[in-house]
Order: C-alpha cells, then structure tokens, then sequence
C-alpha cells in the first residue's frame, strides 16, 4: 500500500504543476478516483483510505490549508453501515405464484436505524 501511496504521490506532483482547471485535469482524477484500483472506495475499506489520501494529496499540492481534526485534512465523522447476510432471499407472492427477487437487480434495502 506504501508502494501505491508513493505512485500517487509522485502523479499527483506531476498534476500539481498545471494549477489551471481544464476538462483533462478533472477526467485524469475521476479516472484515477473511479478506478478498480479503489475497489469501490468503500469507507474504511483500502479502496477508500486511498481515496482519501489522494484527495489530501491533491490539497496539498495545490496549497489548500487543512481545516480538519488537528491540523489535518481529515475529520471524524461516526459512520454507520448495514450489509445483507449472506443467503438471505426475498419473493414476491401473487395467486399462489412465488417469485423470487435478486438482491441489487430487483430490490435494495435500506436502514435509517443508527447505532
């Protein structure tokens, strides 16, 4: 992971030397930001914490003074998540006729419970 931080570090140094807005500039990062590389970003994830330190980079880079948790660019926000456990199945019943629902392509479901 040391190994892609420095990569990234090293591109984004590269990026940092054209300070101009342009359409090319913000393709190269979305690419980089959207990525298999970030395997979704996901928080917490490895994907994501590289997301998150690209994006830091990017501000520093272009002089962007930190304003979060002490001195940083981050700040701690209490997150919460809800994941389906594996083997779950849901259908529908009409008239005595079952049919199943796929998990993403028929349904999704959603929390708003905080923990």
């Amino acid at each position: 992971m040391r190994i892609s931080f420095l990569l990234l570090a090293a591109g984004s140094l590269l990026l940092a030397q054209n300070v101009d807005v342009s359409g090319e500039r913000i393709r190269q990062h979305v690419r980089f930001l959207s990525s298999d590389l970030l395997e979704g970003r996901g928080v917490g994830t490895r994907g994501g914490d590289l997301a998150t330190e690209y994006i830091a980079t990017e501000f520093a880079l272009a002089g962007v003074k930190p304003a979060g948790d002490h001195g940083t660019y981050f700040q701690r926000v209490p997150l919460t998540g809800a994941t389906t456990e594996p083997g779950i199945t849901m259908s529908v019943e009409k008239g005595g006729q079952s049919l199943p629902l796929r998990w993403l392509d028929d349904y999704v479901g959603v929390t708003h419970q905080q923990k």
